[in-house]
């Protein structure tokens, strides 16, 4: 699958970060695992090292019935509204990722 990947011209472009710690403007520390940029998009993913059945309650996560907090996809807009990330990158930052 990797090489499949790798070999399609469409994904040789894409680039990924992972760890990325911030602090947004209320001062709040922010974590985001990875970071995929993509041709037109920025990916940001969430990973778990969770092993079993996961449902959903409501906002929550449940992990074998127990419960693992809210759902990032519920957690991560509200950090997606506050954080100064999603403003247009750079296009110095971009040119030097993305060489033309």
């Amino acid at each position: 699958m990797r090489a499949a990947f790798n070999a399609n011209t469409f994904s040789q472009t894409w680039h990924g970060f992972a760890g990325f710690e911030m602090i947004d403007k209320f001062l709040r520390d922010r974590e985001i695992d990875l970071i995929l940029l993509t041709h037109d998009r920025f990916i940001v993913i969430e990973l778990k090292n969770w092993r079993g059945k996961i449902t959903a309650m409501r906002d929550h996560w449940l992990l074998n019935g127990n419960d693992m907090g809210r759902s990032p996809v519920k957690v991560r807009p509200e950090s997606v509204v506050n954080t100064p990330a999603v403003a247009p990158f750079p296009t110095s930052w971009l040119q030097r990722i993305f060489p033309v």
